[in-house]
């Protein structure tokens, strides 16, 4: 007689990657091929979803090699003086989409720019949550995160490792670009409240909302990077 063992995690998104969907932009710091460097200092973070939407540097670089969550390597931006940024910009991609991401701030805070100059950032300031401005997001405490946006106008929802924070306005332009760290605007750069002091982990987003979709990201993200 044969034995059949079942590990549990099949049926709690252990065996699921975002190579099993089709994803719009994937950024992962994890993984050392997608990443150009020159001693610690990043000019390119390649986009692992097949798009070639990929990140680089601009200003002050972010770090490589320095930080890790759960033993896997982050991106480390600065917020003192001119602060690091990564950016990315592409044809436009419509809504609605959902972006699910690994990120800790030392001001125990991470938040997301929602179509400002139609542009996404993650950076650490600002507190408003309204139609074609800020959808930001307050955390509490310092630690890591993943965090979840459902970004679909009107009906918008915003969450925190698997939890919903509730739901808003993300206004309804498109995405046509993505800023990690420092503020890119104007004027170009912005900064002072606007850089981000923190730790990048792995970043997916996909067209579409689908609950199943989101629950199989996050249990993924959190095997992974063991954040809850």
């Amino acid at each position: 007689m044969s034995n059949f063992f079942i590990d549990p995690s099949w049926f709690e998104g252990g065996g699921w990657t975002p190579a099993d969907i089709t994803t719009e932009l994937w950024y992962d710091p994890s993984d050392a091929s997608t990443i150009t460097e020159s001693s610690g200092n990043v000019s390119q973070m390649d986009d692992k979803s097949g798009n070639a939407r990929n990140l680089l540097a601009q200003s002050n670089p972010p770090k490589t090699g320095t930080d890790t969550i759960n033993s896997l390597n982050v991106i480390t931006y600065t917020n003192i003086g001119v602060g690091s940024r990564l950016v990315a910009d592409f044809t436009a991609i419509p809504q609605p989409m959902t972006y699910i991401f690994v990120a800790t701030t030392s001001a125990g805070r991470a938040f997301f720019d929602s179509f400002n100059n139609v542009q996404h950032a993650l950076y650490d300031s600002f507190s408003n949550f309204g139609a074609g401005s800020l959808w930001s997001l307050s955390v509490g405490g310092v630690g890591a995160y993943i965090i979840s946006l459902e970004v679909n106008g009107v009906s918008s929802e915003k969450f925190k490792n698997g939890v919903s924070l509730g739901t808003g306005n993300s206004g309804t332009n498109s995405l046509s670009g993505i800023n990690f760290g420092q503020l890119r605007g104007n004027p170009n750069p912005v900064s002072g409240a606007y850089d981000w002091g923190g730790f990048q982990g792995e970043f997916v987003c996909y067209s579409g909302i689908n609950a199943t979709t989101r629950g199989l990201c996050e249990t993924y993200l959190n095997n992974k990077w063991a954040i809850y």
